[in-house]
């Protein structure tokens, strides 16, 4: 049986010494961008005393003794459960790419380098820059280092310089319509730039816009036009050049609705989901309407929701609702993530911030969120890209308890995590064709113990998913299938226990079974991947009904490094997540949370467990149970295999 668990914030609690905690992340502690950093504590914490923050370096240069502050520069701070939201360190100035807080500071140039807050403090580094235009600004790579005296074109203080051939190009300079960035903010010609000139947005494709929506542009660009007075921009047979029609509506737009002497009759669109909106390719002039052809309003962008229309909410959800031709546009629209401005595209985030869908530049850098499971024992920290500067770079997780007694004075310390931010690799899994000359996937099949803690804000949703699963597979093609059996926790156990030995298949009328396949593959480095179809895992509560819609398993197959025993680790992306309570139904975006199956020894393997080519495996549970079709898979089950 599944529960919902919730965050309780406890008003006081006490231990000595602090738990100690332990980083669950990849091979070198390395996580995917966009995948979630796993605090387990040995005991229950205090979440109003727990506090991480994120810095930059390594944590060998760590001084315990001397109680200093040893890494480069502070990312993340007042990460504090229940007290305060994770909160960036602001890039020091947003439109300089060489000012962030992973930068050296640099000797005598004014400006506070390594956003510390300081500027050209005792220890910074003397450093003149490659400056062949002579404007001030310099370059900096490895080709052309900088050095500790000047020589040469060795001048500049600072660098940043986009084109050290041209004096009327660098940062600071007046952006001029000339195709080139001059100002060296990685963009051309943007919006208000020297010498523009008006453009009107065009939202119909019928060459004139609408007063009241124009920019001051190089040119005129997509959905931009240079006339005005469209006076329906929704309709593309609407504007000053049409001749004026009997349908009641005004064509040409010069103010005036049907001569006098023509018919009346009015222009009926096409209104298929009935929502009051017709398409505007699709009308009729009637006096009166006539099948579909009822709406008096063209313009719908989507005449099977009746949801999508003009003058409609528009909410993150992959789709145009308000038919502008755009979609998830807008700042604080339902099931937004906060942005930081990163306006020089160094990856740091600047002060100013928006809530979007989606990263839309300059808001790029994004935030992270921390959350506590019920147990008080595993603090998941949600990494949105951009929300921990540039990726692959070395950091440094501390985890401070900031537990005091009776006299104020600190009782908890400081634990250091070394992690580093990876690129996602998007291999390609594919299932092979069976041929005999083919090497056979060399891996571990049998009982496994599945483990994810899955959390998907805004839903109230979260939970730990612990299932028993037999893994087959067809060592030629990859081809894989996963039976996998509901199991709770026994009394007195941890509800986020991993151990088997704490945990039993729930056979009875709310205990379920569910099936998936997928495909094994190999990354450049030889290892073994796995991607699985996806599949919807529906559970139901009481009155409670939820389904984690297109989940899709992938991974890497490795070893665990004490035991040696198999194990997948992955990441369970779930496109939607379906909410019913009591008939009230909701529908949250996408999540996903990183999930791990390791093999379960053969003592504590449950007596009677279903396995993955079993001919009827739906008999050991009295709930519900979803079989592939068919049954068992043949090219997995098959003789032989």
């Amino acid at each position: 049986m599944r529960r919902l668990l919730a965050l309780t914030l406890l008003a006081a609690c006490t231990y000595n010494p602090p738990p100690k905690a332990h980083l669950e992340a990849g091979e070198g502690n390395r996580i995917t961008v966009g995948d979630p950093l796993v605090l387990r504590f040995s005991e229950p914490i205090c979440p109003a005393t727990l506090e991480v923050r994120v810095w930059s370096g390594r944590k060998d240069l760590y001084d315990l003794e001397g109680g200093r502050v040893p890494w480069d520069r502070p990312i993340l701070e007042g990460c504090t459960l229940g007290m305060s939201p994770c909160r960036a360190v602001a890039d020091g100035d947003d439109h300089d790419p060489a000012v962030n807080p992973r930068a050296r500071e640099v000797c005598g140039n004014g400006l506070d380098d390594n956003s510390d807050g300081r500027t050209d403090e005792q220890d910074c580094e003397a450093c003149f820059f490659l400056d062949q235009d002579g404007d001030g600004v310099g370059v900096a790579s490895e080709a052309t280092p900088c050095k500790p005296a000047e020589e040469g074109a060795w001048t500049a203080r600072r660098a940043g310089d986009c084109d050290d051939r041209n004096p009327d190009v660098h940062p600071g300079a007046t952006e001029v319509c000339n195709g080139a960035d001059d100002d060296c903010d990685a963009t051309a010609d943007e919006p208000g730039a020297e010498g523009c000139a008006t453009y009107f947005l065009d939202h119909d494709g019928d060459g004139w816009g609408v007063e009241g929506r124009e920019q001051c542009r190089c040119s005129a660009g997509s959905g931009y036009v240079g006339k005005a007075r469209d006076c329906d921009d929704q309709d593309p047979g609407v504007h000053p050049e049409v001749d004026e029609a009997c349908n009641g509506r005004d064509d040409d737009c010069d103010g005036i609705v049907d001569r006098s002497g023509c018919k009346a009759c009015t222009a009926t669109y096409l209104d298929l989901d009935g929502d009051g909106w017709g398409l505007s390719t699709d009308s009729k002039c009637l006096v009166e309407p006539e099948g579909h052809h009822t709406a008096v309003r063209g313009g719908d962008c989507d005449d099977q929701d009746a949801g999508a229309h003009p003058g409609a909410a528009e909410v993150c959800n992959g789709r145009d609702d308000d038919c502008d031709a755009r979609t998830d546009e807008g700042h604080g629209l339902p099931g937004c993530v906060w942005f930081h401005e990163d306006a020089d595209g160094d990856g740091y985030a600047g002060d100013a911030s928006r809530c979007l869908c989606a990263p839309e530049a300059p808001f790029t850098a994004g935030e992270v969120a921390m959350t506590l499971d019920e147990t008080r024992t595993l603090a998941t920290l949600d990494v949105a890209p951009g929300a921990l500067g540039p990726l692959a770079e070395p950091l440094v997780l501390e985890v401070t308890d900031r537990l005091a007694d009776a006299s104020g004075h600190p009782v908890g310390y400081s634990q250091v995590f070394d992690f580093q931010v990876m690129e996602r690799q998007e291999a390609a899994v594919a299932c092979r064709e069976d041929a005999g000359e083919l090497t056979p996937y060399d891996v571990t099949q049998g009982a496994f113990l599945f483990f994810a803690h899955f959390a998907s804000p805004p839903s109230p949703i979260e939970l730990n998913q612990q299932f028993f699963c037999d893994i087959a597979v067809n060592a030629r093609t990859g081809r894989f299938v996963i039976l996998c059996t509901d199991a709770d926790p026994l009394p007195g156990a941890p509800l986020n226990t991993k151990d088997p030995a704490e945990l039993k298949m729930d056979t009875g009328v709310e205990g379920f079974i569910f099936t998936l396949t997928g495909c094994l593959g190999q990354d450049e480095s030889q290892g073994y991947v796995f991607e699985a179809e996806p599949f919807t895992l529906a559970l139901t509560i009481g009155p409670i009904t939820f389904a984690l819609r297109d989940t899709v398993l992938s991974g890497r197959i490795g070893s665990d490094p004490g035991s040696g025993a198999a194990q997948w680790d992955g990441t369970m992306a779930v496109r939607e997540l379906y909410m019913s309570v009591a008939g009230q139904e909701t529908v949250y975006p996408a999540s996903k949370a990183n999930f791990q199956m390791a093999q379960v020894p053969q003592a504590l393997i449950p007596d009677g467990m279903p396995r993955a080519c079993d001919a009827d495996p739906c008999s050991v549970v009295g709930g519900s149970c979803d079989l592939l079709t068919p049954w068992p898979v043949p090219e997995v089950c098959g003789a032989g295999e």
